[in-house]
């Protein structure tokens, strides 16, 4: 009798002590807008949620998150996680997202990308969750 309650007793402890969802560590997602722009309100959508972060013009942000991000959403255009896309804030100003990291976006004004030499695919988020994919050449022959 007295193994049976010892037993029940140890089960009972690892049961109440064992990690549950509420137990789980917050994950830490940046945006590091490098343009002049004000991002406004960015959600950060995970398999568990979302989570919502106002994201100044030239500023590091973060936001805390219950699992990895699968995509975040700006100005209502979807970018799934690990796509680069352009993105067209409610200025009509175009920036670029880029997934630095699961964890890490950094977005970028289009100018910044005249660099030489090179394209990058990029994809063209829209309201409705459809994405277009181009390829654009972001060099300026006069920049060396």
């Amino acid at each position: 009798m007295k193994k049976l309650i010892l037993v029940i007793t140890l089960v009972v402890v690892a049961l109440v002590s064992s990690p549950t969802s509420a137990h789980k560590a917050a994950i830490s997602f940046a945006i590091n807008n490098q343009q002049s722009e004000p991002l406004g309100s960015v959600t950060v959508s995970t398999l568990d949620g979302d989570a919502y972060v106002n994201v100044p013009a030239e500023t590091n942000t973060s936001v805390d998150i219950p699992s990895t991000a699968m995509s975040v959403t700006i100005n209502g255009q979807q970018v799934l996680q690990g796509v680069n896309a352009s993105v067209t804030l409610p200025s009509s100003a175009v920036v670029f997202v880029y997934w630095t990291a699961p964890g890490i976006i950094t977005i970028l004004d289009h100018e910044i990308l005249q660099l030489r030499g090179k394209k990058f695919g990029v994809f063209h988020a829209l309201p409705s969750n459809e994405q277009s994919f181009e390829e654009r050449d972001f060099f300026n022959s006069n920049h060396t």
